[in-house]
């Protein structure tokens, strides 16, 4: 590619021989140079402006050189023109084109940066919507628990509940639904310890094995929802494993006593407001090493309505 790539004559910048062999002479001109600038000289403007321009948009110039030491001739003269022009035109070239691929570069980048942000706001958009799906779901769960009450009907006597949706809906809806489905039917309180809580709701407890009462549950758990509910007297929560991780099954306790180490790691989900004396007579039952009762304290079954 020759040195001048990029650059074109200015219309104006005419050859001398041809000016000369036409026998008009160019006019001298007033013009900036390397050596002695701002003067005025004989030396016609075809000489002294150099005939290129830079092709960028709208954004033109002429470069004008001049020298020190004069040139013997105007051959000389131009040949050294051509040479310092030659050196500014590989400089601007080399370092416009380093410029560019470093703003080449930065723009990638940025696109980059620009589809990887569009992606995550995308991806959180989405998320927002879905949290917003299962948030009215839940409310809608809410609305509909709201109201509903249970009876635990024991063979030693009768304890009325209310539900807190708005703080464990999932817990309401599962008891309430294996309630009605007849789960809880002639399962039994296991697990009786006075001053703390009595429990149920174990499938195990339904025959006459006591071995593995205590063990059994439901084929799917379900996720924790613990609150700032108090596990004081008469407090309906759900049992689980150690493992919190491994979610609730279908046991739940009724509380006799205040525990304040079950609070916010066990999940509340309701209490009694009627039958709280059979709480209490279940509670002071007689139990075998192990807190089992040594009469059998049956759930003949669990009423739900509104």
């Amino acid at each position: 590619m020759p040195l001048t790539a990029g650059f074109q004559k200015i219309p104006d910048a005419v050859d001398h021989a041809a000016q000369v062999n036409k026998g008009r002479p160019c006019p001298p001109v007033r013009h900036l140079g390397f050596g002695s600038k701002g003067t005025n000289n004989s030396h016609c403007a075809c000489v002294r402006s150099v005939g290129f321009q830079v092709l960028k948009p709208r954004a033109y110039s002429a470069i004008w050189l001049d020298f020190p030491n004069k040139p013997r001739n105007l051959e000389e003269e131009m040949s050294m023109k051509r040479f310092v022009i030659s050196g500014l035109c590989l400089l601007m070239v080399g370092c416009g084109g380093s410029e560019v691929k470093k703003l080449k570069q930065a723009n990638e980048k940025l696109n980059t940066d620009n589809r990887s942000l569009k992606s995550s706001l995308s991806k959180a958009q989405n998320q927002i919507k879905r949290t917003g799906e299962i948030g009215n779901r839940m409310m809608f769960l809410v609305n509909q628990i709201r109201n509903v009450k249970a009876c635990i009907i024991t063979n030693m006597g009768t304890i009325e509940l209310k539900f807190h949706p708005e703080k464990a809906p999932i817990h309401c809806l599962t008891f309430i639904i294996r309630a009605e489905s007849g789960f809880y039917n002639n399962t039994k309180f296991h697990r009786i310890i006075k001053d703390f809580m009595i429990q149920g709701g174990d499938p195990n407890s339904k025959d006459d094995d006591l071995s593995d009462d205590g063990t059994g549950g439901p084929l799917v758990h379900i996720p924790h929802e613990f609150s700032d509910i108090k596990h004081v007297p008469g407090i309906l929560s759900a049992a689980r494993i150690s493992d919190v991780l491994a979610g609730a099954g279908s046991q739940f306790f009724i509380m006799h006593g205040t525990a304040p180490h079950l609070d916010n790691q066990y999940t509340a989900f309701g209490e009694v407001t009627k039958g709280l004396d059979v709480v209490n007579r279940i509670a002071t039952v007689e139990t075998v090493p192990g807190d089992r009762p040594v009469k059998p304290v049956v759930i003949d079954r669990i009423d739900v309505f509104r």
